[in-house]
């Protein structure tokens, strides 16, 4: 079981942008909560090396890239950006937001984003059913047609 010191860590510890509204709050908390089921070795994991980015944009990963200092000119960070909008407009179920953005941050575990692959989708959704999430999705035909199409 975690502590309230352990949540109030992982609150300091977790990295998110974009504007703050009441919806944003409510995803932060649903955001904190999907951290919370993860096993301690990936939530630490992903707290140390992601940024959360909450945006108009569909749910993906990516890699953020910023200029720092002269001696440190580029600093990279890995990056999961959130669409609670998206959500919303979905009807999604705070379970069903869980189970998107664990998918996500398996993306990120094993290293393969910034693709939609179907195999890369199936493999994160294999991960996260050992965490105790459900699969994200059903079916991964339209990956490979967008594929086919190259539009990946």
């Amino acid at each position: 079981m975690i502590t309230k010191e352990e949540q109030e860590e992982i609150w300091y510890n977790l990295r998110v942008f974009g504007d703050v509204t009441i919806d944003d709050e409510k995803y932060k908390k649903i955001l904190l909560e999907t951290l919370l089921k993860l096993p301690e070795d990936v939530r630490e994991k992903i707290l140390d090396e992601v940024v959360f980015i909450f945006t108009s944009a569909y749910g993906t990963t990516c890699k953020l890239v910023l200029p720092c200092s002269s001696k440190n000119p580029v600093v990279e960070h890995k990056c999961i950006v959130l669409n609670p909008a998206l959500q919303e407009r979905e009807k999604k179920t705070d379970a069903g937001i869980q189970d998107g953005i664990a998918h996500e941050i398996a993306h990120i575990v094993l290293n393969r984003f910034g693709s939609s692959d179907p195999d890369f989708e199936k493999e994160a959704d294999d991960l996260i059913e050992t965490w105790g999430f459900k699969r994200a999705y059903k079916e991964y035909a339209k990956f490979q047609f967008m594929r086919e199409q190259k539009w990946l």
